[in-house]
């Protein structure tokens, strides 16, 4: 469980979605940073290290699984990662999981599933 001061990289290109599931987790008390492609990933990383990352699997250009590999070498190897995807397939489930992801969410989803 996070400390309510924890910091969240929440990279989501649907700006619906991600302006609403920052929305909920400031109210919670959570900071956030949120960015809508992987190529903006160093640079976020860079300004502060995230406690988690939620990450979108289908970004344009860098794809969440590359952008979830590079969090966990660039930030850290232990850093919680969610993914998110419209895909159910195993293989999707498989990838996200050799990316480093610990959870997978389907898409749409309620924020108050994170």
């Amino acid at each position: 469980m996070l400390h309510n001061n924890a910091h969240v990289l929440l990279i989501i290109s649907d700006r619906t979605p991600a302006s609403i599931t920052e929305f909920r987790l400031r109210l919670l008390g959570y900071g956030v940073r949120l960015i809508d492609r992987g190529e903006e990933l160093s640079a976020a990383i860079s300004e502060r290290l995230p406690d988690l990352a939620i990450v979108e699997l289908a970004l344009p250009g860098m794809t969440g699984f590359e952008a979830s590999a590079r969090l966990r070498r660039e930030a850290s190897p232990e850093l919680p990662v969610i993914a998110l995807s419209p895909d159910a397939s195993h293989d999707s489930l498989r990838q996200a999981s050799m990316a480093g992801a610990a959870e997978y969410v389907l898409m749409p989803f309620d924020p108050a599933t994170i």
